[in-house]
């Protein structure tokens, strides 16, 4: 069972990495997801891929109301699940506690560590993440599986062979949603400036993006220079030649970081600052600032500063770090050592 939502300002970074390891338990058991709200592709998505759901679609939820129905839908459960596994910011230890007796184990799925949960397994494949980050937040029986081994990207990312990029080839990705309209700005900020005239914009947009008229005028005013897609089912391809790469973190950053592309990153929400901080540190991205407050003048001076002299060191940091694209197996294998042959998953 894995309970997770999504809506056009986020959660399709928590959906996508349900998504991967649902497919991977569906040869070993039963699996099912319970939503309060989704996406619409992402119920042609789970018809896709033969996963059944329940949506009980109510606004404005209090958290004990959550807890109501999801325990409501387990209890009808013709057997108890092994694992119920939750990838949502807003539920915690009260909400988990609620589904205790309804099911044999809960697993969390996060990456703030910023609230208690009450579990038997607990995921966060932060890239600096330890166990005693949670040190204060989980029962002392929880198991963790935390680091970049552990990170669920899909499967086109498990077996790499690192082409040569593409030279002055920019990537640029902004999430599913982008709501802001991050990659019209920033893309029109480098394609009208001289100082940037190489460079050669290839960017990737979601369903929701909400103006795609623009990126059609920046398609036929730049010509070769810019170039968009829309709703790709590999980004991968789309950006496995890019000799660099801009966007916000998540998900596509570490799979930027597994094809070795070096990465200017721009944060989105506050919950993201440290952790972009963090990796910044450990010379494998650079973080040009807040989307809230990034001027003009600052975004320019400072990518730059990255292609001009960082890229080609994070370039070379990345080449000695191991990120292979199968945590999602070893999720899996975590969650099987724990179940009975047969069980719902």
């Amino acid at each position: 069972m894995f309970r997770v939502d999504s809506c056009k300002d986020s959660g399709e970074g928590h959906f996508r990495r349900c998504l991967q390891l649902a497919k991977l338990c569906q040869s070993h058991g039963k699996v099912y997801f319970i939503s309060q709200k989704l996406l619409e592709h992402h119920f042609e998505i789970l018809h896709q891929s033969q996963i059944e759901y329940t949506y009980f679609h109510k606004n404005d939820l209090t958290l004990e109301q959550d807890a109501y129905y999801t325990k409501r839908i387990l209890s009808e459960w013709p057997t108890v699940p092994t694992w119920l596994i939750v990838d949502h910011y807003q539920l915690d230890y009260a909400w988990e506690r609620k589904q205790k007796n309804i099911c044999k184990a809960i697993a969390v799925i996060d990456d703030l560590a910023n609230r208690k949960h009450d579990c038997e397994l607990l995921i966060d494949s932060g890239y600096l993440r330890t166990p005693q980050t949670y040190k204060t937040l989980l029962p002392s029986t929880c198991k963790l599986l935390t680091g970049s081994k552990f990170l669920i990207l899909d499967k086109s990312f498990q077996h790499n062979s690192i082409t040569n990029p593409v030279k002055n080839y920019l990537h640029i990705f902004f999430g599913s949603s982008d709501q802001s309209e991050l990659t019209k700005i920033y893309s029109q900020w480098l394609l009208e400036d001289e100082d940037f005239f190489d460079i050669i914009i290839k960017a990737a947009v979601g369903h929701n993006y909400p103006d795609l008229k623009s990126l059609e005028q920046l398609q036929n005013l730049y010509k070769q220079r810019f170039d968009y897609q829309y709703n790709l089912n590999n980004l991968k391809i789309h950006m496995q030649q890019a000799q660099w790469a801009l966007g916000a973190p998540g998900t596509a950053l570490w799979e930027r970081m597994c094809l070795k592309i070096p990465t200017a990153c721009i944060s989105t929400h506050p919950n993201q600052v440290d952790i972009l901080k963090d990796i910044e540190k450990s010379g494998l991205c650079s973080y040009l600032g807040s989307s809230e407050t990034l001027t003009k003048t600052e975004f320019k001076t400072s990518f730059s500063e990255f292609i001009e002299k960082k890229a080609s060191i994070i370039a070379n940091k990345l080449t000695h770090t191991h990120i292979d694209g199968l945590g999602a197996h070893r999720i899996v294998q975590a969650l099987l050592s724990f179940s009975e042959a047969g069980e719902s998953v």
